[in-house]
């Protein structure tokens, strides 16, 4: 499913439900309204009932009362305005990513990507770096080491992007040390983009190691910010979906003649 298409589901849920609370919150708001009244040196809060004015001022869970009551007075009317623009969003919109459209080819096309899905498998696997540490499947029925990197494999695959994943890299660094990039991308205008993915950077250790690797990168002029992308996990062990559709719609598909 498009990730717009679950987020409008989700937002048409959440619409929902706000209305529903705001008109059973609605239903036991007392009667009236709040108006006020200028004094010389301050403003009297008072409750319009039954063309009555009663001063309450000094009485917070009144004004209180009444001021949640206008806004799900608010809520509700904003509410039903959302719920039906959403209806009608998701009643005329259609998943556009390249899996969703994969669904809807006849089988033998379904069947060939299949076929080319259990080759990449089966090929991805004789390559795999550590294969043990491989637990995370992605789309592609290829294992990786982490969620973040099934975050970006997936959003490749969406887009239909090829790439391999650890394959292994024409230097070694100089501590000796074979490297095997997360992904590699072989774009349509003969353009190679190694990605990646840095989830340790609390290990020095683990810092030193990438370190060399990008000296060995450098060796073979890939430059940050041209034919390698580095992202990483943030302070929470996170990877940021957005950033990595940006990061492919700007930095890889121009390359892909999409």
């Amino acid at each position: 499913m498009s990730n717009i298409l679950a987020t409008l589901n989700y937002e048409l849920k959440k619409q929902c439900m706000a209305l529903e609370h705001a008109q059973i919150e609605l239903g036991k708001a007392p009667r009236g309204f709040l108006r006020e009244k200028k004094r010389v040196k301050s403003v009297g809060l008072y409750h319009v009932v039954d063309n009555r004015e009663i001063n309450i001022t000094e009485r917070p869970e009144i004004v209180t009362a009444l001021i949640r009551k206008k806004i799900n007075a608010k809520i509700i009317k904003t509410a039903k305005v959302n719920i039906a623009v959403l209806k009608k969003v998701l009643a005329v919109f259609q998943p556009n990513s390249y899996n969703d459209i994969m669904k809807t080819l006849p089988k033998v096309y379904q069947q060939a990507n299949n076929i080319l899905n259990k080759t990449a498998k089966a090929t991805q696997n004789k390559l795999l770096y550590k294969p043990e540490t491989h637990k995370h499947a992605t789309t592609a029925g290829i294992y990786v080491r982490s969620k973040s990197e099934v975050i970006i494999a997936n959003a490749l695959t969406s887009y239909g992007i090829p790439f391999s994943y650890e394959e292994m890299f024409q230097v070694k660094t100089r501590d000796g040390k074979r490297i095997y990039p997360d992904f590699k991308i072989k774009c349509s205008d003969g353009y190679i983009i190694i990605w990646e993915h840095w989830g340790l950077l609390t290990d020095i250790e683990y810092c030193i190691d990438q370190a060399y690797k990008l000296n060995a990168y450098n060796s073979q002029n890939y430059i940050i910010g041209e034919n390698l992308i580095i992202t990483m996990d943030d302070r929470n062990g996170g990877c940021n979906a957005q950033k990595v559709d940006e990061i492919i719609r700007t930095a890889i598909l121009p390359h892909m003649g999409f």
